[in-house]
């Protein structure tokens, strides 16, 4: 069952006013995101963060995983949370740059743990309660630790468990029947992989939507996701680019609080979104990740093994590239790589110890951190955003998988060309259009299975 949350953006500001009495401003109580309950659900699951003020106390809380946003800083005389950090901001929060970070950032493309472009604003981490009353916030994380135990299911058995988890994990979250449901669709794998999931459940979305690609990049996510919807008969969508991408690159950098290099191509997408009246969209985030393997790389496994931290660090952050030419050199001295390297080798130290340690350390920082920020602080401006990879039975199967699962190339079943035709009035050929397409490079092993019986 699903249970939607009522309030897509915040901010709270707490200020010591006259006669020592607090001066608030904005809203004392806040409640983002969805929970789900139901088979393959435990309690609290979903993509969620609430805060509450009682007069006296300030309480924050998020989910396990924090790909929602929120952002905190202490003032002087107060405190602040809020769903943007720009509001903090503007709220009176220093805008001191935080040197380490940004350096990072310049290289990396995306803030790693919980930094933000400003030394006095932070991220709540995952899984965290945090309480201010008035001095300094205290931090209390409850989210279970990620196992350092390697899975003994072996490939096979790991491929069925993933596909069965996965269809129910759906099913759990659906909307109510007659709420219309909208699928973002690439021509990538995680997107197919939930559109497949609501076919085979029998919950078709009312449309499908792809944004078209921005010049000179191949239209290549439209055209395959009008060949799929063409053979499931659904409602397809295309939105194409603004003509003014550069106000779109500005429009971004406001929605994500400057934390993010990539998603301007889907401001207009978050447009059309907003004009819509959907219960729901559904989004493929992490599926890569855990399912295609797409960041595993034994070169990097054997660093973080060897605990060879300034050495990754170094080989992630790659060359310098067109900084020196970009920067004045007073920037680039003072946003130079050797504190880029330290503090990302702080970040990596932290998954050294485990199984697969590539696949969380780019789930909590190059996904939670720059990736969720499509999805959680431009799409779901007025619609719900949901997100069945984050499933906590999907993400405690694969997350401590072994490394060599994901060398021994695709397990996706592809679906023949056959399989496609007339599956508009056709259930078995629906039910085989499930099947999910290898489009993806080999480079690294897929999980992703589709059992076509119903």
């Amino acid at each position: 069952m699903l249970n939607r949350n009522p309030d897509h953006q915040a901010t709270l500001v707490i200020r010591r006013g006259t006669e020592d009495a607090w001066q608030v401003i904005g809203q004392p109580v806040a409640s983002f995101g969805y929970s789900c309950s139901g088979p393959g659900t435990v309690q609290d699951e979903g993509v969620w963060a609430r805060w509450g003020w009682d007069g006296q106390s300030l309480t924050v809380r998020n989910d396990r995983f924090g790909f929602l946003p929120i952002y905190y800083c202490q003032f002087p005389d107060g405190f602040a949370v809020s769903t943007s950090a720009i509001d903090l901001l503007n709220a009176g929060a220093d805008s001191t740059l935080d040197d380490a970070a940004v350096a990072v950032f310049l290289r990396l493309g995306y803030y790693v743990g919980n930094d933000t472009p400003f030394r006095a604003i932070k991220l709540l981490p995952p899984g965290t309660e945090l309480k201010w009353s008035g001095s300094r916030p205290q931090l209390t994380s409850h989210a279970p630790e990620i196992p350092q135990t390697v899975s003994k299911l072996t490939r096979e058995q790991a491929v069925r468990e993933y596909g069965e988890r996965f269809q129910t994990v759906v099913e759990s979250m659906l909307p109510e029947r007659g709420e219309r449901m909208c699928v973002p669709l690439s021509a990538g794998r995680d997107s197919r992989h939930i559109l497949y999931a609501l076919v085979r459940a029998g919950h078709d979305p009312a449309m499908v939507v792809t944004a078209r690609s921005a010049p000179p990049r191949p239209s290549t996510d439209a055209e395959v996701a009008a060949q799929i919807t063409a053979a499931l008969g659904l409602n397809h969508t295309i939105i194409e680019q603004s003509d003014d991408r550069f106000a779109d690159e500005l429009e971004k950098d406001l929605l994500t609080s400057f934390c993010a290099d990539e998603h301007a191509q889907m401001v207009p997408v978050a447009r059309w979104l907003n004009e819509q009246s959907f219960a729901a969209s559904w989004d493929g985030i992490a599926g890569d990740i855990f399912s295609c393997g797409v960041y595993n790389d034994t070169r990097m496994l054997d660093q973080f093994r060897n605990r060879q931290f300034a050495e990754l660090s170094s080989w992630l952050l790659d060359s310098e590239g067109y900084l020196p030419h970009s920067l004045t050199k007073d920037a680039y001295d003072r946003w130079n790589r050797g504190i880029a390297v330290h503090r990302l080798s702080q970040e990596l130290e932290q998954y050294a110890d485990l199984p697969n340690p590539a696949a969380p350390f780019f789930f909590y920082n190059r996904v939670r951190r720059e990736l969720a920020l499509c999805p959680y602080g431009m799409l779901n401006r007025k619609t719900q955003i949901l997100a069945p990879y984050l499933s906590h039975s999907v993400f405690d199967l694969l997350i401590n998988l072994p490394f060599e699962f994901f060398k021994a190339g695709s397990s996706t079943v592809k679906r023949s060309t056959s399989s496609t035709r007339n599956c508009q009035s056709s259930n078995t050929c629906r039910r085989q259009s499930e099947q999910c397409l290898s489009d993806a490079p080999e480079s690294g092993g897929s999980l992703v299975a589709w059992d076509p019986s119903p």
